[in-house]
């Protein structure tokens, strides 16, 4: 009865390392997904004016045919978080065009754009790997406000428009039999 127990043993014992050794390749196995090569914005003089897009081209190599979580933000002296980006592209050496919005209330000022690419290699244990890039310096400024212009247009018709009104009341009390009855 104990030699039965024997083989259900070992065959424990050997899933045990074997998950052991499958987590410790997993965890420890310097997984390169993706090699960046260069970042170029494509932007005219690397200015991009806020509430548009910057347009930029990378240059990769790919080594595994792996899904990415691409995500990309905007650093000054803070971090604005652009929407992610899911994909993939072929094995192989890739130049990729993309683009990202600006927001209409990032300041005027020098950002960098920083993408991460984010891959899962393994499932179980749950393995991610991060491939950092950051672009070339470029200037973010504020759009041309031409509601700022028509609202001093607007600004300064009303104010013909009450000093022409006040000149006409002036003119008009001075004739009232109104005030001088007082």
């Amino acid at each position: 009865m104990k030699d039965m127990w024997k083989p259900a043993l070992y065959i424990i014992i050997v899933c045990i390392f074997g998950f052991l050794f499958r987590g410790t390749y997993v965890m420890l196995y310097p997984y390169n997904p993706i090699t960046v090569h260069s970042i170029k914005i494509l932007d005219q003089d690397n200015v991009v004016v806020a509430g548009e897009k910057i347009y930029y081209s990378i240059h990769v190599t790919k080594h595994m045919p792996l899904v990415a979580t691409v995500r990309r933000r905007l650093v000054n002296s803070y971090v604005l978080p652009l929407p992610d980006i899911y994909g993939s592209n072929p094995v192989g050496e890739h130049t990729i065009k993309a683009e990202a919005p600006i927001p209409e209330f990032a300041d005027s000022g020098n950002y960098k754009l920083m993408i991460d690419y984010e891959y899962t290699v393994s499932q179980h244990p749950e393995r991610k790997v991060v491939v950092s890039v950051e672009s070339p310096q470029f200037r973010v400024v504020q759009k041309p406000s031409l509601f700022a212009e028509s609202n001093a247009k607007e600004i300064r018709y009303l104010k013909k428009k009450i000093d022409k009104e006040e000149a006409i009341m002036k003119e008009h009390r001075k004739r009232s039999t109104y005030d001088k009855a007082k």
